[in-house]
């Protein structure tokens, strides 16, 4: 049931935000926009996938020609025409409203954020039907999405925020135990994100392992919940096939040869503690600094509902299980939209989003209580959405420090050394795929620097000195990766 007030104001707000991309918007391309875009060009005038040299001439007066000679997005197939790396589903959703902006004169690229944006409108609308059904519920709702980090997503040419809505779906189906829901959902999910196939099976198991605890026995055997967990990997093994078919192989990344590849590989050899620690906390790409209020209300209430319903445990098991998944990829830090957070973590906002509300509506009957600690979350999360662009987040501030990561470094450089690809990337505002040193300077006054393969001499020549640290760590090892901090 959708009351009138808060399905009226998120009708209008939809709106607005339509007009506002339509009107007074400029996509700049970023991301996989490449391959996203380039299916829907070869999908609109040719019915096929494969990239041809007219796709390449017409697409190239729109994005950057360069694009289509990047190894890493169109690559050879098995009858040696081009394909789309990137899994093409969310390619398809763009068509409708490519059709209609190229009729009205529009430019095509709008594409992305009125796309995304629908996206986003309808599964609120949908939520609120289905599975709020009391006005402060709703507005809830609506209040911590519109002021959380996927507002920084609806310009972004991807399908980040395609997934956060599965996801955002797929937990309101978890709250109300239809686990099956839930895990198809995931599994759609997982076509353009692929850390999330153990959720996905997870949940659709959950019926069936329920019901043979239970009864502690397979009398209770239940086919019906067998087809489910069976149309699941069915969904799941969908873009695996894709790759086969086109490719090959079960994945085109194991067959990449950029030096990310070559070093790491694909694999739970990534997985590190440092990493689950950035993918929350990290200054430059955490979802704390981009989502505090909600960050610290959605651990704090798993933890404290932990004790009465072991469910939100679990919740939190597979949560942390999910988030070590994300770091299998062998490069660690590559676009986001503006400062971040990184897309290794996104996949947690909707889970945030779902417990705070369950939190904040708790607390409704101490009405003074429950308005300040409302006032109190959208005057904090303005913050970061405010130097992160709203709606129009700077995508190239993907390769600059963050405001709170600038401060720490400034001011207390020893306290951030986060994974060397982070610190790189952000200092020298390049994304390469592999390491070089890079020293961070305030006023021409060295900081930090990160020493890459024993290459000391631009240090030497910038700071003067390497600290006590990394002077030892290079007389060890002459070709070795360290940092050297510098307290001036």
């Amino acid at each position: 049931m959708v009351h009138r007030a808060p399905f009226f104001l998120t009708a209008f707000l939809g709106a607005i935000f339509f007009c506002y991309f339509l009107m007074g918007y400029t996509l700049i391309p970023a991301g996989d926009i490449a391959e996203y875009f380039g299916i829907t060009q070869s999908l609109s005038t040719h019915a096929s996938i494969a990239l041809t040299n007219k796709d390449v001439q017409t697409l190239s007066t729109i994005l950057h020609k360069e694009y289509f000679t990047n190894p890493g997005y169109y690559i050879a197939g098995v009858d040696g025409n081009k394909y789309p790396v990137h899994f093409i589903a969310y390619s398809f959703l763009l068509l409708p409203l490519r059709f209609m902006l190229e009729r009205w004169s529009f430019s095509p690229l709008l594409t992305f954020p009125l796309t995304n944006l629908l996206i986003l409108f309808f599964t609120i609308l949908f939520c609120m039907r289905q599975f709020l059904h009391s006005t402060t519920k709703q507005f809830l709702f609506l209040i911590l999405i519109l002021f959380s980090p996927i507002l920084s997503f609806i310009s972004w040419p991807g399908p980040d925020l395609l997934v956060m809505c599965l996801l955002l779906l797929a937990l309101c189906y978890v709250f109300t135990s239809h686990y099956s829901i839930a895990g198809t959902l995931i599994a759609f999910a997982s076509w353009h994100s692929q850390p999330l196939v153990p959720l996905s099976v997870i949940l659709t198991s959950i019926p069936l392992v329920q019901t043979i605890y239970t009864h502690h026995s397979l009398a209770h055997f239940s086919w019906k919940k067998i087809r489910s967990i069976f149309f699941v990997l069915v969904l799941i093994a969908i873009p695996y096939i894709y790759n086969i078919a086109v490719f090959g192989v079960l994945t085109p990344w194991t067959i990449f040869q950029d030096n990310w590849t070559i070093q790491n590989g694909f694999g739970i050899q990534n997985i590190h503690p440092q990493k689950l620690f950035e993918q929350f906390f990290d200054p430059n790409i955490g979802i704390f600094w981009y989502m505090p209020i909600g960050t610290l209300i959605g651990i704090g209430y798993i933890c404290w509902k932990g004790y009465t319903k072991k469910m939100y445990w679990i919740i939190g098991i597979v949560t942390i299980m999910t988030a070590c998944f994300f770091q299998t990829n062998p490069a660690w830090h590559y676009g986001t939209s503006g400062y971040g957070p990184t897309r290794h973590i996104l996949f947690i906002i909707p889970l945030f989003i779902t417990v705070g509300m369950q939190w904040f509506f708790s607390l409704r009957r101490n009405t003074i209580l429950f308005y300040t600690l409302i006032i109190v979350y959208i005057g904090i999360q303005s913050i970061p959405l405010t130097w992160n662009g709203w709606l129009a987040p700077h995508f190239e501030n993907t390769l600059s420090h963050s405001p709170v990561a600038t401060f720490i470094l400034t001011h207390y450089p020893l306290w951030y050394s986060p994974t060397p690809e982070l610190f790189v990337d952000r200092t020298n505002h390049t994304d390469l795929d592999h390491l070089t040193t890079a020293i961070y300077t305030v006023n021409g006054v060295c900081k930090k620097a990160y020493i890459a393969n024993g290459n000391i001499q631009p240090v030497l020549t910038q700071c003067g000195y390497l600290d006590t640290n990394a002077t030892l760590v290079i007389r060890k090892h002459p070709f070795g990766n360290t940092y050297s901090t510098y307290n001036k």
